[in-house]
């Protein structure tokens, strides 16, 4: 909610043109769907490639989505969770555009809430099928209130692309992903000590 009611807020004393992505299943849900008022669009290509090239927006994307959740639940302890390894769908886009990757961390974001996940994988592998989160979350209490976390938002050194690629081969797409680890635990490890000194875990 935090994120969501910041849009408008960065776009209006920032001076930026910024927009959050969101899953797709949120902006097709009643009710919902109202916080793209707030200045969010849907996750999908079609949509973030609307906002970046025609109307020169930069979109901010959570990268390691579903999954993210699941792996929040089973990292705990003096560790940040980082799912990226796997996640390369954004690099093989932005080589085909020629733009560039912003990067960004949240420290502390993973902690404001847990997720009850079964042990099984049964709701991950669900929940990446139906391309929509099902877990049970809790905070204070055992109760869907939120923990007092400090939450500090992060931002890196871009990771540019030299050319669009239009056809971008495995080797090409590998090696932007490694920049883009590279820059985000650069950020990290640059930062980690003045939040409370947890290293990462991807």
């Amino acid at each position: 909610i935090g994120a969501l009611l910041s849009l408008p807020a960065m776009n209006e004393f920032l001076n930026i043109n910024f927009r959050g992505g969101i899953a797709s299943v949120v902006s097709l849900t009643p009710g919902l769907r109202s916080v793209m008022g707030l200045g969010a669009i849907d996750v999908g290509k079609k949509s973030v490639l609307r906002a970046i090239l025609e109307r020169k927006e930069t979109v901010g994307i959570v990268a390691d989505g579903i999954n993210g959740i699941f792996v929040s639940a089973t990292v705990k302890g003096d560790f940040e969770p980082f799912a990226i390894l796997d996640k390369k769908g954004i690099c093989k886009l932005a080589l085909q555009q020629g733009i560039r990757i912003e990067i960004s961390y949240w420290f502390g974001n993973a902690n404001v809430l847990d997720a009850a996940v079964d042990p099984l994988g049964f709701m991950k592998w669900l929940s990446r099928k139906l391309k929509i989160s099902l877990f049970l979350f809790y905070g204070r209490w055992f109760l869907p209130v939120p923990t007092r976390e400090p939450i500090v938002m992060a931002v890196g050194e871009a990771v540019r692309v030299e050319k669009k690629v239009d056809n971008p081969t495995q080797e090409q797409i590998d090696e932007l992903h490694s920049r883009v680890m590279a820059a985000h635990k650069n950020l990290f490890d640059g930062l980690k000590v003045a939040y409370g000194g947890k290293d990462w875990t991807a």
